[in-house]
């Protein structure tokens, strides 16, 4: 949703953060998607990435991505 919304205000150089290192190193193509899901949600990062002049996805543990915890904070109520 965050590459749709940055592709929506018009970014074109985007560093995103994921503390999820299963999802970085597979939308950094670094590790293959193995289960169809995570195929298709690589497929969707694959084609949004085209919108970007340039993009970069880091990974970071999950006791430093505060913002990614109040998102899901917020996103689940």
């Amino acid at each position: 949703h965050g590459l749709r919304i940055a592709e929506s205000l018009g970014i074109k150089h985007l560093l995103a953060y994921g503390d999820s290192k299963v999802i970085i190193e597979q939308v950094n193509k670094e590790w293959d998607c193995v289960k169809d899901t995570m195929d298709a949600y690589c497929a969707e990062v694959q084609k949004l990435e085209g919108h970007f002049e340039g993009i970069e996805f880091q990974h970071v543990t999950h006791d430093h991505n505060v913002a990614a915890d109040v998102l899901s904070k917020l996103g689940s109520r």
